[in-house]
């Protein structure tokens, strides 16, 4: 089992490989240039308190909680990580970093729908888990794990964690679903730092036009980080996203 010593925490990789294995063996980081422009953003166009708590959907093996705790951008965080390897990771590694008192990590997907989900795993990346929506990706292992809408775990968390200033969700395709879970949280309009991937929301049956009526409901602008620019869109505007980035984007929607 790997455990690397990298710029922004120690990390146990585990056996898998992956972009962010191979990116923490090779780089000594993940996406720490990322992260910094991104809480940059935040601070200048969203006013986000210092020292803020945030929920981390998607967390994986804990990179994106522990180095933004590490470089000192927030003091707690909440980790959702449904699949039951990286889970075991995010937890060990939370205990190499001494963050137990400051990250709470839970174990389950985040949807529309409290019950379960069907968890499709990509056998040749350990960071791209998926609820299967539709159509099964062949050759993928499947799990069934815990589901949860975000409004749900909120209600359930220790009362040092329950005042929520950001939301950091990289869930490959499945925002939409999220968000729809998440109508008491996203009222109370906090910024969403969010991974928005065209390909992977028409797959899990997200239209573009499903997915702007409910960005205009919720958002009145974005921030798009790329190649090291920002650009600022109105909500309007959504399309941009599909039109440029087929790929993947990664943006914050403001109130």
């Amino acid at each position: 089992m790997n455990t690397i010593s990298a710029h922004n925490g120690i990390f146990s990789l585990g056996n898998r490989e992956g972009a962010i294995e191979t990116s923490l063996i090779k780089k000594g980081e993940f996406e720490a240039k990322l992260m910094a422009k991104f809480f940059a953003a935040l601070q200048r166009f969203a006013h986000i308190p210092d020292n803020p708590t945030i929920v981390d959907a998607g967390a994986h093996i804990g990179t994106t909680s522990i180095s933004l705790m590490h470089n000192g951008y927030i003091s707690k965080s909440i980790a959702l990580e449904p699949n039951e390897t990286s889970f075991e990771l995010l937890q060990e590694n939370i205990k190499l970093n001494g963050f137990e008192d400051d990250i709470y990590p839970l174990r389950t997907a985040i949807s529309n729908h409290n019950n379960v989900a069907e968890l499709e795993l990509n056998p040749k990346n350990s960071g791209d888990s998926r609820i299967r929506v539709k159509e099964r990706c062949e050759g993928w292992e499947t799990e069934t794990v815990p589901c949860n809408t975000l409004d749900a775990i909120i209600k359930e968390v220790p009362d040092k964690f329950s005042s929520i200033d950001l939301l950091w969700i990289d869930i490959q395709g499945h925002e939409w679903h999220a968000f729809e879970g998440a109508k008491d949280l996203l009222d109370t309009g906090i910024p969403v730092a969010s991974e928005v991937w065209p390909h992977a929301m028409e797959r899990a049956g997200i239209s573009i036009d499903k997915f702007l009526e409910k960005a205009t409901s919720l958002w009145n602008s974005y921030y798009i980080l790329h190649e090291g620019q920002l650009f600022h869109k109105h909500i309007a505007d959504i399309s941009w996203i599909y039109e440029t980035f087929y790929g993947h984007a990664n943006v914050v929607f403001l109130k």
